[in-house]
């Protein structure tokens, strides 16, 4: 994919100054430090701020009524692309942010749910599930080592989970009872996807193959199944690329093709994630115990 600049377009009259911690393939993360005093900006991406210090001040959100108060660290701020948000801050506050490109984001969410699905939530006030503040943790840390050769991959695989966990809490949801009259459905999904793990496969594609549209089939399979479609996919691929590390003496390259992954720097990234070391690693061992 090419690098868009997702930055933000801002208006400030207090000074204040950014500092770009690193691009990578969905937009840009940002420290960005705020003198105090009013501000207002609009941004051309998508926008998931937060705030290491406790903040204080008033905020509005596309001229809504102004919210005053005290926004403890590590409270998120959700925006859409042109959002425009305005207030006053009563102190200088440091806060980290993602700016991510909509036509990407747009794109992850549409193979993930479906066409014409959801979007993020936007809010001022965002209070992150305990997962989703474990993985903006991890994107502070990697973008903190921007120099190894697996950052930006991490950051991809990273701000996908963010984002398909950010959805998720506002996605409506299917109960059991309705998932369980589409298990027939289902099982020609899952024997699809076991069938095509070296292939493109993409919400579209795995829903056909269950007879239903993809939007129905993202929920009935979440509610079925306990994780996404997007999610249940990649576990099958790092447990093919697994196996065949084990099994195989295939470069570690063609191992990733076969198991669907872009890259070997993308199995590397995701293996790393799911397993705690790496594909070299786990062949390694494997033939260490032959």
């Amino acid at each position: 994919m090419t690098l868009v600049d997702t930055r933000a377009r801002t208006r400030r009259p207090d000074g204040t100054n950014a500092r770009t911690v690193m691009p990578f393939t969905y937009g840009t993360f940002d420290r960005i430090v705020a003198t105090a005093g009013p501000f207002e900006a609009q941004f051309g991406a998508y926008a998931i701020i937060s705030a290491n210090s406790p903040q204080q001040g008033e905020v509005r959100l596309n001229g809504a009524p102004a919210a005053r108060g005290i926004w403890p660290a590590g409270v998120f701020t959700v925006l859409g692309p042109n959002d425009r948000i305005e207030g006053v801050l009563d102190q200088p506050v440091e806060y980290e942010s993602l700016f991510l490109c909509p036509t990407l984001v747009d794109r992850l969410l549409c193979d993930e749910f479906g066409p014409g699905g959801f979007m993020l939530p936007t809010s001022i006030r965002v209070e992150m599930p305990t997962l989703a503040v474990s993985i903006w943790q991890r994107i502070r840390r990697v973008a903190e080592r921007q120099s190894t050769p697996d950052a930006r991959p991490t950051l991809d695989v990273c701000v996908e989970l963010l984002v398909l966990k950010l959805v998720e809490q506002t996605a409506p949801t299917i109960d059991s009872a309705a998932a369980g009259g589409n298990m027939a459905s289902l099982r020609k999904a899952v024997d699809f996807i076991e069938a095509n793990l070296g292939e493109k496969l993409d919400l579209r594609s795995i829903a056909n193959a269950a007879g239903l549209s993809p939007f129905y089939f993202s929920r009935v399979f979440r509610a079925a199944c306990g994780t996404t479609v997007h999610r249940f996919v990649l576990e099958r691929r790092l447990q093919l690329a697994k196996r065949l590390l084990e099994t195989s003496g295939a470069p570690i390259s063609a191992v990733a093709v076969d198991a669907g992954f872009s890259s070997q720097s993308h199995l590397t990234t995701a293996f790393r994630q799911r397993f705690g070391y790496t594909p070299a690693a786990a062949r390694s061992s494997a033939a260490a115990a032959s």
